[in-house]
């Protein structure tokens, strides 16, 4: 009778341990549970950011293209014009020493009238160059700036609905050095731009 008592009790004490043991780890899994929930929730409710690959928007954004293109084209016609008035200038300036060398010249002062001919030619190409430059310059900031507002403008509209807090600059040697790839919507606003590009186009 006692062996059985002693038996009793010790399957009894053997429960009582397990209950404790279960319920101090279910708590202890509970409170990890709700620091996990927790922390699930404060970061969905916390800031929300995305990047935009810049280089890679303006590389495939129909608007830097076709600016691009008038650049091009300008620069080419800029490259030509001096190339041409330089070949003149040239020519003119062989011919002006093959008459010294033969004494074409019948006079010194005539000699001389020419040499400053020249001079000043060789000034007006180098007003033309700067000139040339600075045009290219000026129409370089100007694709900038457009493109520039055209982006920022459309982002702005874009953000309309506060998707995201925060939208970042992504650049070849920016300050943004990783983002996840769940963050990046530069396909989704390039696509975006590209329609609305292509809208303006038709009307």
């Amino acid at each position: 009778m006692n062996k059985r008592n002693l038996i009793l009790e010790i399957i009894l004490a053997a429960i009582l341990i397990w209950l404790v043991v279960d319920k101090y780890t279910t708590n202890e899994n509970t409170q990890e549970d709700k620091k996990e929930v927790k922390a699930q929730k404060e970061q969905e409710g916390g800031l929300k950011v995305a990047y935009i690959n810049t280089d890679s928007l303006l590389l495939n954004y129909k608007l830097a293209k076709e600016l691009n293109k008038q650049f091009t084209s300008q620069q080419k016609q800029s490259q030509r014009e001096l190339e041409q008035r330089m070949q003149k200038f040239q020519k003119n300036y062989q011919s002006f020493q093959e008459k010294v060398q033969r004494g074409g010249f019948l006079t010194q002062s005539s000699a001389e009238a020419q040499q400053q001919e020249l001079m000043a030619e060789q000034q007006e190409l180098e007003k033309l160059n700067q000139q040339l430059s600075n045009n290219l310059r000026i129409k370089e900031q100007s694709i900038n700036q457009e493109l520039y507002d055209s982006v920022y403008n459309f982002v702005r509209a874009f953000n309309e609905e506060e998707r995201y807090d925060l939208i970042l600059n992504n650049t070849m040697g920016g300050s943004l050095i990783y983002g996840k790839q769940k963050f990046n919507i530069t396909n989704e606003v390039l696509q975006e731009l590209n329609t609305r590009y292509d809208r303006r186009m038709k009307q």
